[in-house]
């Protein structure tokens, strides 16, 4: 698939979010208006046009307009995620350093949660890691150190899994409650290679298994820490399973599920192996996803609840967007350690 065709998909994605980013109610990372808003940035520097960076800079207003006392907490939605994502925007210049002074309330209010209304979930989206993503980008040390040892739970789940490995990641690198946190790292990485054991001989999980993607979330582990044991596990996992690529399990879910976020796995997984394939295997993924709708809103499918196009980042076309600008090289890949399994 040329460029130009991805090029003419993108062109088609960001008038949409142009015309209707400002329509959407949530000011989420996933779901809402800061997802747009960092497809927006990101396509105002591949095209050279400021206006889709000023529609980013005036969704993030908005979004900092409905930051009161009754604003969520969590990442998927609240203020965890818009923070981290603030912290992202910085650092990769599209804003200025001095635009996280505003963040400074929403440290507070997100330890506050921590602290007094603690979480039992530990999904990513609405749970302790999404919280400890936010300490980790905002290098709050305490507050990081008491979301460690909180994780002293059982790994249940892949997207569990793949969430707790981030955060403890993180943790490990800044050196915070990082005995601890090693520790974690080890059990989670054991616990998934027990997982998959089990889903490949009796298929306990089977619309979840997913061992591409889990080998991803175990060598972005190793990658940060340098834990040689993660990285031990993820080798094994794409030598056991390399062929078994993740199905998917529906089109038009955007990031979600289909052959949109297969490609994108696949390519994530060539930077971390490269020479093992998997730039074929999402170039051919990357085609069936452009050609599975060409008569959609933007050309590309996401999903559509209602029959309404989903605009977020995890399911709609910011997260589309944000795929194809990565896939055609137009954009680094950091911004999907922001994504959620």
């Amino acid at each position: 698939m040329s460029v130009p065709d991805i090029s003419s998909v993108l062109s088609r994605v960001a008038h949409v979010l142009l015309v209707n980013g400002g329509f959407v109610q949530s000011p989420g990372l996933l779901r809402g208006k800061m997802g747009i808003a960092l497809f927006l940035f990101h396509y105002g520097r591949f095209s050279g046009r400021e206006a889709f960076a000023a529609a980013a800079s005036e969704l993030m207003e908005d979004i900092l307009s409905q930051t009161d006392q009754g604003s969520p907490v969590d990442y998927a939605e609240g203020l965890a995620g818009f923070g981290t994502a603030v912290e992202y925007l910085i650092r990769e210049q599209f804003i200025e350093p001095e635009s996280g002074s505003v963040l400074s309330a929403v440290d507070e209010k997100v330890y506050h949660h921590l602290i007094h209304h603690t979480p039992e979930l530990l999904w990513t989206d609405c749970g302790i890691p999404g919280l400890g993503r936010y300490f980790a980008a905002r290098k709050m040390e305490e507050a990081l150190s008491r979301t460690v040892d909180l994780l002293d739970k059982s790994f249940s789940s892949y997207p569990v899994l793949s969430g707790v490995l981030d955060v403890l990641a993180s943790a490990y690198t800044l050196n915070v409650n990082a005995g601890k946190a090693r520790h974690y790292l080890l059990y989670a990485a054991d616990r998934m290679e027990t997982m998959l054991r089990e889903d490949a001989f009796f298929g306990k999980f089977p619309d979840h298994f997913c061992p591409s993607e889990m080998s991803l979330s175990l060598l972005r582990a190793a990658r940060k820490t340098g834990l040689t044991e993660l990285a031990g596990t993820a080798s094994w996992v794409l030598e056991r399973f390399g062929s078994e690529q993740t199905s998917p399990a529906s089109s038009g879910q955007g990031l979600q599920a289909g052959a949109l976020r297969t490609a994108l796995t696949c390519h994530l997984l060539h930077r971390e192996v490269p020479g093992a394939g998997y730039d074929r295997k999402s170039a051919s993924w990357l085609e069936q996803a452009l050609s599975e709708a060409p008569g959609a809103l933007a050309g590309i499918p996401v999903a559509a609840p209602r029959g309404i196009p989903e605009m977020g980042l995890a399911q709609g076309y910011a997260g589309a967007g944000m795929a194809l600008l990565t896939l055609s090289g137009a954009c680094s890949p950091e911004w999907t350690e922001l994504l959620t399994s």
